[in-house]
Parts: structure tokens; C-alpha cells; sequence
């Protein structure tokens, strides 16, 4: 599309915008092809035309790979550009054109109440989340315990021996064990732990 053409679509109040979407993940190959595959759902999407796409090389993170893609895409309308930012979650998204975007009130009330909606979604997968969490940790807490208690039933070890046999860091390894003496589970004599 030439630059008349987006002039007349947005004179027929179509919004230009620039965006900017992110994927993080492993290995390489799978977060090229989930942002080429997210382009192509937006693509699909009938109240957005995508205009121009720019993808980035995938770049290491931490053991993990980071892609983007920049898009200039039109949109019927502003609702349009809020649900386009509702449903694929950009990192950055910037109006081109009109210089001014209105929102008639019947509109604007949709936009919040969907917003809340999506604010109320994203409280309680929070929540979940959270509540999961914990109870993930308590679990693994007490796995840890009894690996420690099942290793220790036939012989005395040190912290070493111990986090070398558990696979945790000797400095992790070390709160877990003062933990475990001053609930009175087990007891160090010199440097080595042994059940109570």
C-alpha cells in the first residue's frame, strides 16, 4: 500500500501505528517460528491490515532467545487499536496518524469495561498463580526434608557430602540443614549431620 492509500484510509478513519512484539523463549528455531505464526493471526484478523513487518535476529538472553518483529499496520478504528494491544500484548505501540484519536462515550465505556475485565483476568491468574507457588514450595520443602532424613538413615554426612547427593548448592544446602537442627529433625556433631 502507498502512502495515498493509507491517507485515504485514514482520512476514512482507519489509525496508522507502528507496534512492536516480543518472544522470549528455547530453542532458537521455536521462537522464530511462534512470531512468524503470531504475524500470521494478525494478519488474518480482518479489522487490522499489517503493512510493513521487520523481524529482528533471534539474540541470546540468559539461556533463552529474544526475537521481535516492528509492524505498521492500519486499524478500523481506535477500539480496534486497544483490542489489537488486548490480544497480542506488544511492548511498545505508536499512533502514526491522525495526529488526534476521539472516542465517542459509548465506546470509551466499552474500552474500560473491557479493560477491567482483562485487569480482573489477569488479578486472578495472579492469584492462581500465586497459590500455586506456595504450595510448589511447601511440597519441595518437604521433599527436600525427607531426601535429606533417607540419606542420612544409615550414615552421618557433611553439608558437602549432602548437597553433592541432593544436587543443591552447598550454600543452599546449608540454610535447609540449619533449618532441619533447630526443628530438631537432625543434629550436626563436629561437621556432619545426623538424624535425632
Amino acid at each position: 500500500m502507498n502512502s495515498k492509500e493509507i491517507s485515504e484510509k485514514v482520512e476514512a478513519g482507519y489509525i496508522y501505528f507502528r507496534t512492536i512484539i516480543e518472544v522470549l523463549g528455547k530453542p532458537k528455531e521455536h521462537v522464530e517460528e511462534t512470531i512468524k505464526a503470531y504475524v500470521k493471526k494478525i494478519k488474518e484478523e480482518k479489522k487490522i491490515i499489517v503493512l510493513k513487518e521487520d523481524y529482528s535476529k533471534p539474540k541470546e538472553v540468559e539461556e533463552l532467545f529474544s526475537v521481535f518483529v516492528e509492524i505498521e499496520a492500519l486499524a478500523k478504528n481506535s477500539s480496534e487499536v486497544v483490542f489489537f494491544c488486548f490480544d497480542y500484548m506488544p511492548s511498545s505501540v505508536e499512533v502514526i496518524e491522525p495526529e488526534e484519536v476521539h472516542y465517542n462515550a459509548r465506546d470509551f465505556s466499552s474500552f474500560l469495561n473491557d479493560l477491567q475485565a482483562k485487569l480482573h483476568n489477569i488479578d486472578t491468574a495472579l492469584k492462581q498463580y500465586r497459590a500455586r507457588n506456595t504450595l510448589l514450595i511447601k511440597n519441595s520443602a518437604v521433599l527436600l526434608r525427607n531426601i535429606v532424613i533417607v540419606l542420612l538413615e544409615k550414615k552421618a554426612k557433611t553439608q558437602k557430602e549432602i548437597a553433592k547427593r541432593v544436587g543443591i548448592p552447598e550454600d543452599k544446602m546449608e540454610n535447609v540443614l540449619k533449618v532441619m537442627v533447630k526443628e530438631r529433625i537432625i543434629k550436626k556433631k563436629g561437621n556432619k549431620y545426623e538424624l535425632r
